[in-house]
């Protein structure tokens, strides 16, 4: 493990924007990730973990503190009670991850079939997609507990799975090393999420395999979302509202074309890209910060270098939202650093 200061954060975020980290180590074993921690101790100085870089938003100033990158890789494969276990290290690229496992004639990954980032980052997130999220098929999750200087292995009861949700965003302390799945060899094709059902109707197929509801994920993604490897982006940067049935309808009178979906207990999940795109933000651009043209969700870096700039076009979109509508729309992507709010200046 290498020690190494001053490190531009633009270049390792899919956003790329974002100041230096002030120290940064590469961790490839939980030896490495103890090391790194030890050395954040003895500084007095905080810690943050980085995976793939898809889901932040760095500030100008970099992150004064100790950037630990999670490169804990390593994938293996067992049997056991007529499942399929695969471990895998928490800085596998997950695209590769599900790739593989549809390959190999797994279910239970494939409708979160190029979501960019590591496998780390699934159990944070609960990543979701098409009618299916990472807690479907986590059977546990191994940490290192940085306040407590050892390894845990937390089941999925443990890990207290929401929406897009998970107890290790309230337990910083938490560094996802390792997260176990649990898959099937037999098991049946989840394409009720209304863009699949549009897609294989298309195509007249009604009785798709595995390996063509993998083939439309990923053509419904590529279709809708930029490309990060080739444009800024952090993908899709709000979550969807959870709000009551009642409130969702008195925005449906005004918006009848807001979309929802029931979420249990007189609630309902409002989409926030269909929301986005009623009021107008799919595909504005100002300066060198903007919406895609085909996903309002997705903001998008078409040049600057300025973190600040991409932070504040979100809050125009998240403020505009409120106004008009009275949803509030939370961030998926997650802030490192300080940023300036302009009410508050």
């Amino acid at each position: 493990m290498k020690l190494q200061e001053n490190i531009p954060l633009a270049t390792f975020t899919t956003m790329r924007t974002g100041g230096p980290a002030r120290y940064f180590f590469s961790a490839q074993s939980e030896k490495d990730v103890r090391e790194a921690v030890q050395f954040a101790r003895e500084q007095a100085l905080p810690v943050f973990v980085l995976g793939g870089g898809s889901n932040i938003l760095v500030s100008d100033e970099g992150f004064d503190g100790v950037v630990i990158k999670n490169e804990v890789r390593g994938v293996a494969y067992e049997e056991a009670e007529g499942k399929i276990r695969i471990t895998a290290g928490a800085g596998e690229v997950w695209e590769d991850l599900v790739a593989d496992t549809v390959a190999r004639g797994l279910y239970g990954l494939e409708n979160l079939s190029l979501i960019p980032g590591t496998v780390g980052a699934a159990p944070i997130q609960n990543i979701n997609a098409y009618g299916a999220q990472a807690s479907d098929t986590i059977d546990s999750v191994t940490v290192f507990d940085t306040e407590s200087m050892s390894i845990r292995t937390l089941s999925r009861e443990e890990c207290k799975f929401e929406y897009r949700d998970s107890l290790f965003k309230k337990k910083k302390q938490l560094v996802v090393v390792r997260v176990v799945f649990s898959l099937a060899r037999e098991g049946t094709v989840n394409y009720s999420y209304k863009d699949l059902e549009k897609y294989f109707s298309r195509k007249n197929m009604s009785a798709p395999t595995l390996a063509q509801v993998r083939d439309a994920v990923v053509a419904i993604r590529t279709g809708k979302l930029p490309n990060v490897r080739t444009i800024g982006t952090a993908g899709s940067f709000f979550v969807h509202s959870i709000v009551s049935e009642s409130d969702a309808e008195k925005v449906r009178r005004e918006f009848p074309e807001l979309l929802t979906v029931p979420y249990g207990n007189g609630t309902v999940k409002v989409i926030a890209g269909r929301l986005l795109d009623i009021l107008g933000w799919k595909g504005v651009r100002q300066g060198n910060v903007g919406t895609h043209s085909t996903h309002a969700l997705a903001v998008v870096n078409y040049g600057t270098d300025n973190a600040q700039e991409v932070y504040d076009f979100a809050q125009q979109m998240k403020k505009d939202a409120k106004t008009k509508t009275g949803v509030d729309l939370n961030f998926e992507v997650n802030l490192v650093g300080n940023f300036v709010d302009k009410d508050e200046v």
